[in-house]
């Protein structure tokens, strides 16, 4: 469209809007006017209705796949349960054949061994153990009944036993039979010895001295023989053990150097003493390094006690350390 057609248009819209004017009245309407106070705009009844269609159809679709979904979770769980149930019979069904077996075995171990029994001599088990290289123990646990012996071990120790020469080891003892041994036996009592016979005299002599409320009594002694025995705290001890054990521990063994410095500390003691006594603190003592020399005693307050040391000792022990004082400084 060139300017001028431009120009023509223009004047004709300016025409009409001036000729409407002229026949028509505005109306000014305030700021913020509106037909919806509430914002709410309203919608087509047709719209509303496909809405709400649209909306009941997809709700209904979403339950038919919900419902769908729950069916299938619950025929899944029912399968798992019928495997489960499934799995637990069979488990328990094999751990029945499994007992059985073992009762099988049990009951032919026991009529095995107690054939080989019946038929055997003296040495004949210790060669029926070092051939099927099991333990006496374990063929009379299994005769009893009270060991099952595994099922390779007991194949081994059959096919020893059906090929078994009774008397090979010791033909000479053909006569005496091998005894079986029962189950509980009881062990066969031994005559107590004299040690025990001694200590069962001293806990009875004990007893009846603390029924008579003594602590004091005579009894056997494995060293001295009859002889006093003290009750300590409900223990019986022999005096003279008891004397010659406090000998030895107030008396020990010491070498030179441990008797000179027991020598050296109570000649010490007696001199740090008597100047104590006589009001100074100063004595002439014995030192291992400087001989007879000055000695000074002190009152150890942490100790409860009075100690003493040499003074020469003293000296070079504090020369030594301003010395190293001095090169650290």
């Amino acid at each position: 469209m060139s300017i001028y057609q431009k120009q023509i248009e223009s004047e004709r819209l300016n025409n009409e809007v001036e000729a409407w004017l002229a026949k028509n009245q505005i109306t000014e309407l305030p700021m913020g006017f509106s037909n919806f106070p509430d914002g709410r705009l309203p919608v087509a009844k047709g719209n509303y209705a496909d809405k709400k269609l649209t909306e009941s159809e997809s709700l209904d679709r979403i339950e038919l796949v919900n419902q769908r979904v729950r069916e299938l979770q619950a025929r899944k769980e029912e399968r798992w349960r019928q495997q489960e149930q499934a799995r637990a019979e069979a488990r328990v069904q094999r751990e029945l054949a499994k007992k059985e077996r073992m009762k099988e075995r049990m009951k032919e171990q026991i009529l095995v061994l107690s054939n080989f029994f019946k038929n055997a001599i003296y040495g004949d088990l210790q060669t029926l153990c070092d051939l099927a290289m099991v333990s006496q123990k374990t063929i009379y646990n299994a005769k009893t009944g009270s060991t099952l012996i595994g099922k390779e071990r007991w194949d081994a120790i059959k096919d020893v036993i059906a090929n078994f020469k009774h008397g090979e080891r010791n033909a000479l003892a053909a006569s005496k039979k091998l005894k079986a041994p029962t189950k509980g036996r009881k062990a066969i009592k031994k005559e107590p010895s004299v040690e025990t016979l001694r200590r069962s005299e001293v806990m009875s002599l004990a007893k009846q001295a603390i029924a008579r409320g003594e602590r004091i009594f005579t009894a056997p002694c494995a060293k001295h023989g009859y002889t006093s025995y003290r009750i300590y705290g409900g223990v019986s001890r022999c005096l003279e053990c008891k004397l010659r054990l406090n000998r030895e521990y107030l008396n020990p063994k010491l070498d030179q150097v441990q008797l000179d410095r027991r020598e050296r500390a109570i000649f010490n003691n007696e001199r740090m003493e008597q100047a104590l006594a006589s009001g100074t603190n100063l004595f002439e003592g014995l030192c291992r390094v400087h001989g007879y020399t000055e000695f000074r005693a002190r009152r150890a307050v942490s100790r409860n006690k009075n100690e003493f040391r040499c003074m020469a000792c003293s000296k070079a022990s504090q020369k030594k350390f301003n010395q190293k004082r001095g090169v650290a400084a």
